[in-house]
Parts: C-alpha cells; structure tokens; sequence
C-alpha cells in the first residue's frame, strides 16, 4: 500500500488586526547607469567610463576633419 507525504502547517495570530503594506521598486537614474556599465563590462569588457572616453575621441577627430575640409575665408 503507497501513501501519500502529507503536511499539515498551523498559523496562529495574536490579534485577528493586521497591517497590510506594499512595496514598489524604485529605480534612480544612478541604478539605471550602475546597470548599464555593469552590463557593458560583463558582456563587452568596457566599462561606462571607456565608452564615455572613446565618443570623446571619436568628436575629436570628426571635429578636426570637418575643420580641416572646410575652406578659410579671407577677408
């Protein structure tokens, strides 16, 4: 003959008054950036930082080409 686990649980409250609440996740722009950079290093290797740094360098050198081709008006 099988028998089945059985589990009994009892829960007993000193007042029948209880107070319900709820929480909501707040997300700030600072967690938002933690996890991007938390991500772009776990999956790529760089960090928030060096992506900042390389669209620095990437400005500088398009703004020194677009200086370069642009013809100098003499007045």
């Amino acid at each position: 003959m099988v028998q089945r686990d059985v589990t009994m649980v009892s829960v007993k409250m000193a007042s029948s008054v209880y107070t319900m609440s709820k929480r909501s996740a707040r997300v700030t722009f600072t967690d938002k950036i933690a996890t991007f950079g938390g991500t772009m290093g776990l999956f790529t290797g760089t960090s928030f930082i060096g992506l900042v740094e390389i669209l620095f360098w990437i400005k500088r050198v398009l703004k020194r080409v677009v200086c370069i081709s642009r013809p100098v008006l003499k007045h």
